[in-house]
C-alpha cells in the first residue's frame, strides 16, 4: 500500500509469547435436542427442546429467522449459522441447561448453500403456519412467545411481530429494519434490538426505501409509550455482523436471561441485568478497564457500587457503571471485584469478575490492541471490550 493518498487504517497486535506447539482439544458437551420437522403445509423446520423436556409443563418459544446465507436446498445450510451454530457449536453446557424450546424455519431455495436471492423477505403467513405447527404439538407458555433473527432474518421478525402483535412477549431483532408507520401497534411487545454501531449493509440510523434501522425504530416505539421501554445495543466496533458473539453469549448480553424475566402483558418489577464478562488475564498491564453491560427493562439503574472482594489493594471510584484503574500500580496477583447495580423500583443484581495481573506467560497473550491512522501516525486509541 504505496499511495500517499490511500489512507490507511491498522489494527496493531502486541504480543509477548515463546514458540511452542499448540494442542487444541474440543470437549463434548450435550445440546438442545434438535430434530427436522416438517409442517403440514411441508415447510422444514429446526426444533430445539430441552433434553428433559417434560409435556406436563409450559416452556417459553423462541422463534428464529435464519440470514439469507442460510438459505439453501438443504435444511443442513442452517445447522453453523447463527443461532443453531450458536447451540451446535457451543463449547460450554448454557444450551444444555437452557429450558426453552426453540423453531428456526428453513427457506429452502436453489441448488446449494448459500444460493439466495437478495430481493427474498420471508413470508408471515409461512412463519406462522410453522409456528402455529410447533404450539399444537408441544406444551408452549402463551405469555412466554418471543422471535429472534439476524439480517434478513431480523427484517421477518419485525414484519412478523408487526403482523401478529398479540403473539409476542418479546423480540430481539438482530441487525435488521422495519417500516415505522404501525410501531406502536407493538407497544404491549418488549423490543431489544442489537445492531452494529458501523453496519453500512443496513445502517442502524438510516432509513432504506420505507424501511428504518433500530435506532430509528427504537426511537419511534418509546415514543408511543410502550409497557416495556423499547431498548437499543449498539455493538461496539461491529459492522453487518456480531449475531454469533451474541447467540453464544460471548458478547456479554444475556438475551436469554431477558427473555426469562418478561411476559406478555404482566408489567411487573423486573430485576436489572448485569454483564461483567469473561475472567481476563492481563500481562504488564499500566491501565485496566472493565467495562459493563447493565439493563434494566423497565426501568432505569439509579446505583452502581463496585467492591474488591479479594486480591492486593487498589484504589478506585465505586460509584460508576465501568471500573477504571488507571493507571494500575498494583501487584502481580489475582483480584476479583463485584459490581452491584440498583434499580429506580429498589431491586438489585450483581456479577463478578477475576483479573489475573502477571508479568510473564509461556503462551500467546495479547497485551494491547490499538487502532492506528497509518496515514496522519497517530495512535488513534485502545480497543476494549471485544
Amino acid at each position: 500500500m504505496n499511495n500517499p493518498n490511500q489512507k490507511m487504517v491498522r489494527i496493531m497486535l502486541f504480543t509477548a509469547f515463546t514458540i511452542g506447539s499448540l494442542l487444541v482439544s474440543a470437549l463434548s458437551y450435550a445440546q438442545l435436542n434438535r430434530t427436522v420437522e416438517v409442517s403440514p403445509a411441508g415447510t422444514e423446520y429446526l426444533l430445539f427442546k430441552p433434553n428433559d423436556y417434560d409435556p406436563a409443563n409450559d416452556y417459553p418459544l423462541l422463534i428464529y429467522l435464519h440470514g439469507a446465507q442460510a438459505m439453501g436446498n438443504n435444511i443442513s445450510c442452517s445447522y453453523g449459522k447463527g443461532l443453531p451454530g450458536a447451540i451446535n457449536n457451543s463449547q460450554n453446557d448454557f444450551f444444555d441447561t437452557l429450558q426453552m424450546i426453540i423453531v428456526a424455519p428453513h427457506v429452502k431455495f436453489g441448488s446449494s448453500c448459500n444460493d439466495f436471492d437478495n430481493d427474498f423477505q420471508w413470508d408471515v403467513n409461512s412463519i406462522n403456519e410453522v409456528v402455529n405447527d410447533v404450539i399444537n404439538n408441544n406444551s408452549i407458555a402463551s405469555d412466554r412467545i418471543f422471535g429472534s433473527g439476524i439480517s434478513l432474518g431480523a427484517k421477518g421478525i419485525w414484519d412478523y411481530a408487526l403482523d401478529n402483535p398479540s403473539l409476542f412477549a418479546g423480540i430481539v431483532p438482530i441487525s435488521g429494519n422495519a417500516p415505522k408507520e404501525d410501531i406502536c401497534d407493538l407497544e404491549s411487545v418488549a423490543v431489544w434490538a442489537i445492531h452494529g454501531e458501523s453496519d453500512g449493509a443496513v445502517p442502524p440510523d438510516r432509513g432504506d426505501g420505507d424501511r428504518f434501522g433500530s435506532a430509528t425504530l427504537v426511537e419511534e416505539l418509546n415514543n408511543c409509550d410502550p409497557d416495556i421501554p423499547a431498548y437499543l445495543t449498539l455493538l461496539e466496533a461491529k459492522g453487518h455482523n456480531g449475531w454469533d458473539q451474541t447467540y453464544d453469549l460471548s458478547s456479554g448480553y444475556n438475551i436469554y436471561e431477558w427473555m426469562f424475566k418478561v411476559r406478555k402483558n404482566k408489567v411487573n418489577n423486573i430485576a436489572p441485568l448485569i454483564e461483567l464478562g469473561p475472567d481476563i488475564t492481563l500481562l504488564n498491564p499500566s491501565t485496566i478497564v472493565v467495562k459493563s453491560f447493565t439493563y434494566d427493562p423497565n426501568g432505569v439503574i439509579s446505583n452502581y457500587n463496585w467492591t474488591q472482594v479479594s486480591g492486593p489493594s487498589v484504589s478506585f471510584t465505586s460509584n460508576q457503571a465501568n471500573l477504571k484503574l488507571d493507571p494500575f500500580n498494583g501487584a502481580n496477583g489475582t483480584y476479583q471485584f463485584k459490581l452491584e447495580v440498583t434499580d429506580n423500583e429498589g431491586l438489585t443484581n450483581d456479577d463478578l469478575i477475576t483479573i489475573n495481573v502477571t508479568n510473564s506467560s509461556s503462551n500467546p497473550v495479547v497485551t494491547a490492541l490499538h487502532l492506528y491512522d497509518g496515514e496522519n501516525g497517530v495512535d488513534l486509541g485502545p480497543i476494549s471490550n471485544n
